[in-house]
C-alpha cells in the first residue's frame, strides 16, 4: 500500500493526466476509482489501479510513499495483461472494462458488491 498526498480524486486524476505519454497507455483503474468515472454511486478514499511495469517506478513516477498501514493507494502489477482488455477513457484518464470493474467490485467486499450492482445495471445488461 502507498499513501497519496491527493486530497481528493480530481487531485488523483491530475496527477494521472501528467504522466509521459508512454506511461499513460499502462495502467487501468478499477475498483472504486474505476467505477467512479463510468457509473459513480459509491464514496471512497482508497485508490486501486493495475499497472504495466515495475510497481516502485510507478510509485515513483506518480510520487506515492511506502506506508505499513493507512494505504490510500494500491498499485498492482496484475499476473496477466486480461484486466487491460477494452479499456475505457473518460475525462483523460483509464478505467479497466466494464466487466472487469464488475468482476473486480462484486469480489472486492459487501459494499463494493452494491457498485457492481449498479454497473451491471447501467451498462452491462440488457
Amino acid at each position: 500500500g502507498y499513501y497519496s498526498p491527493d486530497r481528493n480524486f480530481e487531485e488523483f486524476k491530475d496527477r494521472l493526466r501528467k504522466l509521459p505519454e508512454d506511461q499513460k497507455e499502462r495502467y487501468a483503474l478499477t475498483v472504486y476509482g474505476g467505477a467512479a468515472l463510468v457509473a459513480p454511486y459509491l464514496r471512497w478514499n482508497v485508490n486501486y489501479v493495475y499497472i504495466k511495469g515495475d510497481v516502485k517506478e510507478w510509485a515513483d513516477a506518480l510520487e506515492l510513499k511506502p506506508v505499513e498501514s493507512g494505504a490510500n493507494m494500491f498499485l498492482t502489477a496484475p499476473f496477466d495483461d486480461f484486466v487491460f482488455y477494452k479499456t475505457q477513457k473518460k475525462d483523460g484518464i483509464t478505467a479497466t472494462s466494464n466487466i472487469q470493474l464488475y468482476l473486480d467490485l462484486f469480489n472486492f467486499n459487501d459494499r463494493a458488491r452494491e457498485q457492481a450492482e449498479v454497473i451491471y445495471k447501467s451498462k452491462i445488461s440488457f
